[in-house]
């Protein structure tokens, strides 16, 4: 396949030809309505009733807090309703977005019961630690997903960086956190784990990042947390350009659609860009991404389709071994389309979806060796859940889940250049493999007394897999939680939870032997699954102008899957097997908070302290993060927006093995967007005001991240409903 710029480009072009051909679908029908809808706090309101008064269509308010509804005549009358908020009727003069603010009734202080309505799963359980992230409202451009999220309480960068940087949280990252795009299980074949970094962040809606016990009911590899990412809808003509003077980074976003259809494509370019101390860091990249999203009706169904596609090229390894060692991925395919149903008249719904994907790796050792390795596979899933109101007091969920794996295939090619003649040796470490996962669920939720909610999940996993017919694997297990979710008085509200978790090897830490970007891998088919016991107890308190809250966490895993360093002479290139370690015990602290201080001004802060071991207590175990703490201030008024944040990490000061001592550092970052007109944004950011020089993270392949970076960016938003 042509990867060069000017394929980008005449990619570009079809999809911008797609995207003039569909508008010709997105005609106007009638004036749409749209806005959001929050508390005095800051935080949305999910499901309130809007309607029109003297009209006929009634909508909700969705997982963000936005709605959309049909206006048949200007001026008018719309009314919000809620059972936790005081009704609300307001005059609408013309089609301009609204921001209402919902004003709790005086019951919210004592009978509170923070359950956030999820896009990618409405009913996910009221006790589970989340954190819910909107791309909007990143103080400088996130260059990709993981700038989103490295920031939230209990989530830290992991590994070497780059544009394939993996997460942390709570202490757990590789393969043990689950990664989920509208629903679609992603997964990599790369041992450091799953980087949903083929989505640009200008085509994300928002994140939800789900931790606790009761993240273990969406399945094996969740043991971590859920990283549930969901696609942008847009409602109208947007633009946005930008420049990043990190690398040269250059970005184009144009979104067009209407109630019912929504298409948009993203283009990012970046070079090589240094860190303070002018280390050269490999972190080149090329991107073109597309998102499409139609719904419509069918009898008494409600149809939803959607496509993401996303090509990107020439994409650097940010690691230490550069120059000597380079590792460049060439080429890295992605397309996910998924087709979800949900009945109107009864409460189920079903979806199912198909990931082929594709990533060549190329290493070259600079005169020692070259290989280039390709790995394709296609991922597919779906499900089916129905809830079940079984009183008044009491309800239960009820699916199924599948994910599978089909023709995952993994081609090496490798020259030896020390050879007096040098030869092209070909292998295929994975031919035809695949994997099966089918999950059976079963959550209950019972209202036991009138200040108590009771909560428990169980989800039974069966996993057979298989290398091309070799080696076959078949394992069974059962993973669940229990939580209590209790209002106190004077706005706070308890949480607990206990649950057991658990995460089968993954064919490539079984079946793969070949070269990676770090080195050469060797797979244990052996591998026992990874079990996991974590309790949890939480406190929030909700006030007329701030919230804030807190959980204190344990958990202990059993069996834990590492990878190990095998000795080799000097010299020779790194070595690495698979083996379950005997236990280890992770413990920590989280603490989010936000503050409405007037009209104008508000803060936010968050932070973690994380601390893990070994069953004897004595050694470290890998990847727990430092301690974080970053705060946020905001200033808001009509004609511009300033954003402040300082981000403070701590030292790492007893690695583990495959980790170095790194010292603390302090961040600085800042914004202002200015609103030229009603449709014109122009944005301004700096990213490491001070120029500080640290590591992302403690693994020994690391390299300092990016120095100083100024951005600049414009936006136009059109009108809802706007041809």
């Amino acid at each position: 396949m042509d990867t060069s710029p000017a394929a980008h480009r005449r990619l570009l072009a079809a999809l911008s030809l797609v995207l003039l051909t569909a508008s010709e679908l997105i005609a106007k029908a009638d004036e749409v309505l749209s806005g959001v809808i929050r508390v005095p706090v800051g935080a949305v309101v999910v499901d309130a009733r809007i309607t029109w008064i003297g009209g006929t269509e009634v909508v909700h308010s969705d997982a963000h807090g936005r709605f959309e509804i049909v206006v048949p005549a200007l001026p008018g009358d719309l009314r919000i309703e809620h059972p936790l908020f005081e009704t609300q009727d307001l005059r609408v003069e013309n089609l301009d977005p609204l921001e209402i603010v919902l004003i709790p009734r005086p019951i919210l202080a004592e009978e509170l019961s923070v359950r956030r309505s999820r896009g990618g799963d409405p009913g996910s359980p009221a006790s589970i630690s989340s954190t819910l992230v909107d791309p909007e409202e990143s103080t400088t451009p996130p260059r990709a997903l993981s700038d989103l999220l490295s920031g939230s309480a209990g989530v830290s960068e992991n590994g070497q960086g780059g544009l394939f940087q993996v997460l942390s949280i709570r202490g757990v990252s590789r393969q043990r956190v689950q990664t989920r795009v509208s629903q679609m299980r992603i997964v990599s074949d790369r041992r450091a784990g799953t980087a949903a970094s083929f989505i640009d962040p200008l085509l994300v809606a928002s994140v939800d990042l789900m931790r606790g016990p009761s993240s273990t009911l969406y399945g094996a590899g969740a043991l971590g947390g859920v990283i549930e990412i969901e696609a942008r809808r847009f409602g109208a003509l947007n633009v946005d350009s930008g420049y990043l003077s990190a690398g040269n980074e250059s970005f184009t976003r144009i979104g067009w659609g209407n109630e019912n259809t929504s298409l948009a494509l993203a283009y990012r370019r970046a070079q090589d860009d240094r860190a303070p101390d002018g280390t050269r860091r490999f972190s080149r990249f090329e991107q073109s991404s597309a998102v499409l999203e139609h719904r419509w009706s069918l009898s008494d169904l409600e149809m939803n389709l959607l496509a993401i596609a996303s090509l990107g090229t020439d994409i650097g390894k940010v690691s230490a071994d550069f120059p000597e060692r380079e590792t460049l991925y060439p080429q890295e395919e992605h397309l996910l389309v998924k087709l979800a149903v949900t009945s109107k008249n009864a409460p189920w719904r079903a979806f199912a979806y198909a990931h082929p994907n594709r990533l060549v790796t190329e290493v070259d050792r600079k005169g020692r060796s070259f290989s280039r390795v390709t790995n394709r596979a296609f991922d597919l899933g779906g499900g089916w859940q129905r809830r079940l109101e079984a009183s008044e007091r009491m309800s239960f969920r009820l699916g199924f889940e599948y994910f599978g794996r089909r023709r995952v295939d993994v081609d090496e090619m490798s020259i030896d250049s020390s050879d007096p003649t040098p030869t092209e040796r070909v292998q295929r470490p994975l031919d035809g493999a695949r994997e099966d996962e089918w999950g059976g669920v079963v959550a209950m939720n019972w209202r036991a007394a009138e200040h108590l909610t009771l909560e428990a999940g169980l989800r039974l996993i069966r996993l057979s897999q298989d290398n091309g017919g070799g080696g076959r694997v078949a394992q069974s297990d059962v993973g669940g939680f229990l939580g209590l979710v209790f209002p106190l008085s004077a706005g706070w509200q308890a949480t607990a939870a206990a649950g057991n978790g658990l995460r089968f090897a993954s064919l490539g830490e079984r079946f793969f032997t070949g070269t990676t970007g770090r080195g050469i891998v060797t797979g244990s088919v052996g591998l026992a699954p990874e079990r996991s016991r974590t309790f949890e107890i939480g406190m929030r308190r909700l006030g007329r102008r701030f919230v804030i809250s807190s959980w204190l966490f344990s958990m202990t895993i059993d069996d834990y899957i590492e990878r190990v360093r095998v000795p080799v002479l000097p010299g020779e290139i790194d070595q690495f097997t698979f083996r379950n370690l005997t236990a280890g015990t992770i413990r920590g602290i989280e603490v989010e908070a936000y503050l409405q201080m007037n009209d104008r001004w508000s803060a936010a802060w968050s932070g973690h302290r994380i601390d893990g071991r070994d069953d004897g207590g004595r050694q470290p175990l890998v990847d727990v993060p430092v301690d974080r703490l970053r705060l946020r201030l905001r200033r808001q008024s009509p004609r511009w927006n300033l954003s402040i944040e300082a981000a403070y990490r701590g030292a790492k000061k007893d690695p583990a093995d495959g980790e170095f001592v790194i010292a603390d550092a302090t961040i600085y970052s800042a914004s202002l967007a200015v609103f030229l007109h009603e449709q014109w944004t122009l944005g301004l950011s700096f990213d490491n005001l001070t120029d500080a020089s640290y590591f992302p993270s403690a693994d020994d392949k690391a390299v300092r991240s990016s120095g100083r970076s100024i951005g600049l960016s414009i936006g136009f938003q059109g009108r809802k409903g706007s041809p």
